[in-house]
């Protein structure tokens, strides 16, 4: 199912599940191992917006392609809030 709110597009949990070809639980697996943090209704429905989906293809082509884990990976996204801050490693 999707929603627009102030023109933007989100996807429900389900909806996201299957353009991405897996089961709710691993998007699950993901927002509590501190990957991704879906915006929530007011009753908790997790809506992902498409730049939550362009992270969470990201996410899937480092661990299906790169063979990176979920340790790996948060490893790598907590590093890059630091380079966008210094304005780049030198």
């Amino acid at each position: 199912m999707q929603f627009l709110i102030k023109d933007e597009a989100f996807l429900t949990i389900g909806a996201a599940a299957r353009q991405l070809g897996v089961a709710v639980q691993i998007l699950r697996l993901y927002e509590n191992s501190g990957l991704i943090l879906p915006a929530r209704t007011h009753s908790g429905r997790r809506l992902y917006s498409m730049k939550d989906m362009e992270r969470l293809c990201c996410i899937r082509d480092l661990i299906t392609k790169e063979r990176l884990n979920i340790n790996g990976i948060r490893k790598m996204l907590s590093l890059i809030p630091c380079w966008e801050y210094r304005g780049g490693y030198r």
